[in-house]
């Protein structure tokens, strides 16, 4: 949970300095890493792909949106 949270508040961090780049890349880490948040009854992962369907939808890639949103609902499809 804790490398979780680490790599949320860079993301965080790096959309409040306007590095779209940087911040896409840790959303990303936090959707990896909130796999491993068994304790939550999932609430970690919905928001680690909930943060990356809110980048995904920003660059305008909506067939990705629309596989990252599959993967939330229906993980077996991933």
């Amino acid at each position: 949970m804790q490398v979780y949270q680490s790599h949320h508040y860079l993301a965080k961090y790096f959309q409040s300095t306007g590095d779209k780049w940087l911040a896409d890349h840790f959303y990303e880490n936090c959707l990896h890493y909130s796999a491993s948040v068994t304790n939550d009854d999932g609430k970690v992962a919905a928001e680690g792909h909930c943060n990356v369907g809110i980048c995904l939808e920003e660059a305008g890639k909506y067939f990705s949106l629309s596989l990252v949103m599959s993967c939330a609902v229906v993980p077996a499809l991933c």
